[in-house]
């Protein structure tokens, strides 16, 4: 079976705008990956001339041999592909997978007035740090903040501060979903980042239901 996206990748029109090489055409070194890996008996494909086409954010070619965040990478791979098929029946195949949205969510304790902004994301920060598992982030993900005195919010329909529950839940599940787990942390006393190596576990069968914005609202 070929996966969506694979499938995408495949049969999308490589309209090369940009007159690129060969050895530089991101999609065509895609595509040849993705049909070695249908076709070839082998159960691997060198990335080689992928590395060599997909170039860094200042124009170098990926290093293979350099360690990377997977996020950031993740995050720079699908825009530039999403550029690379703007336009096409492909994109929106793009858009089912990967898309999710949340809901970020005022909801005051002194009046009963109610505002919501909806934000489109492709994957959920968790926190790691000090969590038994990816459950006790996602709970942590959803809880929300009461935002009160100071820092109390500014309803625009009373014309008032009012102590406010903001969070954010979720609205609309992508059909592939991605969990990023924040284990870098920025240290302001030697302006360096420093890992977090603490244990997280996680379930084999994840009900993302209690996080939907759905349930939390009951």
């Amino acid at each position: 079976m070929i996966t969506p996206f694979r499938k995408a990748m495949l049969e999308v029109e490589d309209r090369n705008p940009h007159n690129e090489t060969e050895e530089n055409n991101v999609l065509l070194q895609l595509k040849r990956i993705f049909g070695a890996l249908m076709e070839l008996e082998k159960q691997y494909f060198n990335p080689k001339k992928f590395c060599i086409a997909f170039k860094d954010i200042d124009g170098s070619p990926i290093d293979p041999m350099v360690q990377r965040d997977v996020d950031e990478f993740f995050n720079m791979f699908i825009d530039r592909i999403e550029n690379l098929i703007k336009g096409t029946k492909e994109e929106k195949v793009m858009k089912n997978l990967f898309y999710g949205v949340f809901a970020n969510e005022f909801i005051c304790k002194g009046c009963p007035h109610y505002s919501e902004r909806e934000e489109q994301f492709m994957a959920i920060p968790l926190q790691v740090k000090n969590k038994k598992s990816i459950l006790e982030g996602l709970e942590t993900f959803v809880e929300g903040e009461m935002l009160e005195g100071d820092n109390a919010y500014y309803c625009e329909k009373c014309e008032l501060k009012r102590d406010t529950l903001k969070r954010c839940s979720i609205k609309r599940l992508p059909n592939v979903l991605f969990l990023e787990l924040k284990r870098f942390e920025f240290n302001f006393d030697n302006m360096q980042k420093y890992k977090i190596n603490d244990y997280c576990s996680f379930p084999t069968d994840l009900d993302m239901k209690p996080y939907s914005q759905e349930y939390i609202s009951r």
